[in-house]
């Protein structure tokens, strides 16, 4: 499975590369996961929040990850720019209804509030 880390300009660096770092050891001890750093609006390279440049980026492909980790700080820019929920959002899997339900047992769809084992019919 591949599991994408979203970097950005200003993006946190301990943040998402702890993030890639979980998931790169969790490869190297034999789990079927492959991690990448990916950007959302095409850049092939970006400057942390400490000043470190990133290069060799590539843009995130919905097609190919089936997880974007948006982790670290400072994304309200990236949010108020728009790239990051555009690019999701057109991506054919946020048009698909969420299905399942995740390990801690509430249901995986939007606006639940009330754990998968408790729900009632009336």
């Amino acid at each position: 499975m591949r599991i994408d880390v979203l970097a950005f300009d200003g993006f946190a660096e301990v943040d998402a590369l702890a993030t890639y770092a979980v998931f790169a050891n969790a490869r190297r001890r034999g789990l079927p996961v492959e991690a990448a750093l990916v950007t959302a609006d095409g850049a092939t390279e970006v400057t942390g929040c400490y000043g470190t440049k990133y290069a060799d980026l590539v843009p995130w492909d919905p097609s190919s990850a089936r997880v974007l980790a948006v982790s670290g700080g400072w994304i309200r820019e990236e949010i108020d720019r728009g790239v990051i929920p555009r690019q999701p959002a057109s991506s054919p899997a946020a048009r698909r209804p969420p299905t399942g339900r995740t390990t801690s047992g509430w249901p995986s769809g939007p606006k639940s509030s009330t754990p998968a084992s408790s729900t009632t019919a009336t």
